[in-house]
């Protein structure tokens, strides 16, 4: 808690700051502040940051920021880790499919389909299957490589390997 700062997040998680402590260029007028940034808070109420929202992905018309739901893929049975891509499909329209790291690696993805079901925060959304990968972070920032992350679910559809999902 900083005296003189209020932060916020908006309805897609959006961190929003404002306050008297808040810089501002000169000239602009004072209100809240976009950061671009998006997060979310735990039980604790600690704010957490969740990455950048120009990773939107675009899929039938709904804005999907992955950071913010991919802290929910670790929850689910059998994975360790957990993100979400947009692929293109032939439409030229993005799928959204979620690669999981498992452990133990031969946990059936047909159970963690089941769990993606049942859970509260990632049933809601868009999902087209579910792809098997190790993730690719690079260098010592330990970023998301979001373009190899793609490169890597194409290739499973390509061989086969990826899950498809089926929604009404």
């Amino acid at each position: 808690v900083v005296d003189g700062l209020d932060v916020e997040l908006d309805s897609a998680g959006e961190i929003v700051v404002s306050g008297s402590r808040v810089a501002r260029y000169l000239g602009a007028p004072p209100g809240p502040i976009r950061t671009g940034d998006l997060g979310h808070l735990t039980g604790d109420g600690e704010l957490v940051l969740d990455g950048r929202i120009n990773d939107m992905i675009l899929v039938r018309a709904r804005n999907i920021y992955p950071q913010h739901h991919e802290h929910w893929c670790r929850e689910l049975p059998g994975v360790t880790d957990g993100a979400l891509v947009g692929i293109r499909n032939r439409y030229g329209d993005e799928e959204l499919w979620i690669v999981v790291e498992l452990d133990p690696p031969d946990t059936p993805l047909q159970e963690v389909v089941d769990a993606i079901s049942s859970h509260d925060h990632l049933a809601e959304l868009p999902l087209s299957g579910v792809v098997a990968r190790q993730l690719p972070y690079t260098g010592r920032s330990k970023k998301l490589d979001r373009i190899e992350l793609s490169r890597r679910v194409e290739a499973a559809l390509q061989m086969g390997s990826a899950l498809p999902l089926h929604h009404a």
